[in-house]
C-alpha cells in the first residue's frame, strides 16, 4: 500500500490595503505656468530609439573576456544570434576556455568597427 501525500494547504487571500490618500496642502486649484517664449532656436530633437546608443552593463573579466550572454548585451544582439554567427564562421572571433565561449572586448569593438565601414 503506498502512502497518499495529502494535498497542501490553501493559503489565504490576500487581503488588499487600502492606500493612504495624501491631502493636498492647499484647497486652490492648480494652475498651468504657460512658457515664456524664447528667442532661441528649437531644440534638435533625440535620434529615434533604435539609432540612439543605449547603456547597457555587461560583466568582463579582467582579462577582457566576456561570456556570451554578456557579449550579447554588448553587441545589441540576442544570444542565439552569436551562437549562429559561430557555427556559420562569421562574427566576432571567440575562444573556448573549459568548455565555455567566451569573447574578447578588443574583437567584439573591432567587429563593431568592421560592421560600420562595411555599412558606410
Amino acid at each position: 500500500m503506498t502512502p497518499k501525500n495529502p494535498p497542501p494547504p490553501e493559503k489565504p487571500a490576500a487581503r488588499e490595503q487600502p492606500t493612504p490618500v495624501k491631502e493636498a496642502a492647499s484647497q486652490e486649484p492648480a494652475t498651468a505656468v504657460e512658457p515664456a517664449a524664447s528667442k532661441d532656436p528649437p531644440k534638435e530633437r533625440a535620434p529615434p530609439r533604435s539609432l540612439a546608443m543605449l547603456q547597457v552593463r555587461v560583466r568582463i573579466l579582467p582579462d577582457g573576456r566576456m561570456d556570451t550572454i554578456n557579449a550579447a548585451k554588448y553587441l545589441g544582439r540576442a544570444e542565439q544570434t552569436l551562437a549562429d554567427w559561430r557555427c556559420k564562421g562569421i562574427g566576432p572571433n571567440w575562444v573556448r576556455v573549459g568548455g565555455r565561449i567566451f569573447y574578447y572586448q578588443k574583437d567584439l569593438d573591432a567587429f563593431i568597427a568592421s560592421q560600420q565601414q562595411a555599412a558606410e
